[in-house]
């Protein structure tokens, strides 16, 4: 497992990546600035996101959850830039509470 901070307008983040994918982002310091392909990969595609440059990732992303909650994050990847959702109109989507949405939601590993 590799980390990796990267500062953003909403703080600095911690990327982990294995050797074939990106598996979290979250807002607490790595305790090392590890050197991998993914990461460079990942911190490149987040900073052109963040200046407008980017509108999707490239970066390989992998979710380590159960089936359902693979499928809510699919679904909010497939959300347009710019535009938002409801967790009712994702449940909707996947026959599913409201509420469940939310928890999966909740359990993203990958927010950004």
């Amino acid at each position: 497992m590799y980390t990796r901070t990267a500062d953003t307008p909403f703080g600095t983040v911690c990327l982990r990546a294995d050797d074939a994918a990106l598996t979290s982002v979250n807002w607490a310091q790595a305790a090392s600035e590890d050197k991998s392909d993914i990461l460079d990969q990942a911190v490149a595609e987040l900073r052109e996101y963040l200046d407008g440059t980017r509108e999707a990732f490239d970066v390989p992303m992998r979710v380590d959850a159960a089936a359902f909650q693979q499928e809510v994050c699919a679904q909010m990847r497939a959300i347009p830039i710019g535009e938002t959702t409801t967790y009712g109109a994702i449940g909707t989507a996947l026959t599913a509470p409201a509420q469940a949405v939310g928890q999966a939601c909740d359990g993203n590993p990958i927010p950004i």
